[in-house]
């Protein structure tokens, strides 16, 4: 199984229309930020596992999606983040692929 976390890009336009209301207001702390990066990882880690008709576990979701949020805090490159957070939860969790 290919694990894949892309936005639909009316999603997208969404998640950053959001940020942007929020920060103008001043009301955008970094856990709130945080929050909504996780939430649409979770959300694009279970549609990966429903279009391949697997059974998701939610701890390896919650492992790559916490791993991302961290590496994207420490300005890491989306793609390189969430590859890396995928090959750490290989080797923890003994996936072949993901």
């Amino acid at each position: 199984m290919k694990l894949t976390v892309k936005l639909k890009p009316y999603k997208q336009y969404l998640l950053i229309a959001a940020i942007l209301v929020l920060a103008i207001n001043g009301r955008l702390q970094s856990k709130d930020l945080n929050a909504i990066i996780k939430s649409f990882c979770l959300e694009g880690f279970k549609k990966e596992f429903i279009n391949n008709n697997e059974t998701m576990n939610l701890e390896l979701g919650e492992y790559i999606c916490n791993c991302f949020v961290k590496r994207i805090n420490k300005n890491e490159n989306i793609d390189s983040a969430l590859e890396k957070c995928k090959e750490e939860a290989l080797d923890k969790f003994g996936y072949k692929t993901i």
